[in-house]
């Protein structure tokens, strides 16, 4: 279900004001709720796709959303297929905001073949360089590598909140610890870094008329070339 949104009405001059979308003709519509929501914008220039961090002002997700936008924009430049970025990391008071236009489509499906362009489109990926500006920790947080004590001071945490899963993770904390030794161990293997999307799913691929589209650049950042192309591949 759709519904309409209280706070981006409240920025909506603004918004389109500054990035010149023309005028809105109906009111936003809310197409995912969350810590990060989604709007369908439309105006007489057409229909925009909006999201929006409400928070902008922790400095690791500001670093985050600064490589993702470097490597978003590199990968537009290299003729990645992708929905069309109108406007990335745009700061509105506490909040910031990125613009997309909008592409009617749908999700993959188990019969769809996308094999061909998967490998052509890792290829441009993969030619981009690793961001400047990524967090210094960015393929190690991606991959969940912390140390043991840190997912044992998170589990106490979970257990004075009475979390549901704070159980399983102390029953399980070994075979975490074990699994982070094993990606720290394949990360130290290392290989060509470059930047990359990170997030390659079938959710994340937007099957529109003009063909199969990369979307959701929210985790961009740098990735090891070989080990995104084993998670792409299965």
């Amino acid at each position: 279900m759709v519904t309409k949104h209280l706070y981006l009405p409240d920025k909506l001059s603004m918004i389109t004001e500054t990035l010149e979308l023309g005028t809105v003709i109906s009111e936003p519509v809310e197409i995912k709720p969350g810590s990060v929501p989604v709007w369908k914008l439309s105006t007489n220039q057409g229909d925009f796709h909006v999201k929006v961090w409400l928070n902008g002002e922790w400095d690791w997700l500001i670093a985050s959303i600064n490589s993702a936008t470097e490597i978003e924009m590199a990968a537009h430049a290299y003729g990645v297929e992708m929905a069309e970025p109108i406007a990335l990391n745009r700061r509105f008071g506490a909040s910031i905001f990125s613009v997309h236009r909008w592409h009617e489509g749908r999700t993959l499906q188990s019969t769809d073949d996308v094999a061909l362009w998967l490998g052509r489109m890792l290829v441009k990926l993969h030619a981009i360089p690793p961001p400047a500006c990524a967090p210094r920790d960015a393929i190690e947080s991606w991959y969940g590598v912390h140390p043991v004590e840190e997912w044992q001071e998170w589990i106490v945490q979970a257990e004075e909140q009475a979390l549901p899963w704070a159980q399983a993770a102390r029953n399980g904390l070994p075979k975490i610890q074990t699994a982070c030794e094993l990606v720290a161990e394949g990360l130290c293997a290392g290989g060509r870094i470059v930047g990359s999307h990170r997030d390659l799913m079938g959710q994340n691929v937007l099957a529109a008329n003009a063909g199969f589209m990369l979307i959701d650049w929210d985790c961009a950042g740098p990735e090891i070339a070989w080990l995104e192309t084993v998670r792409a591949g299965v």
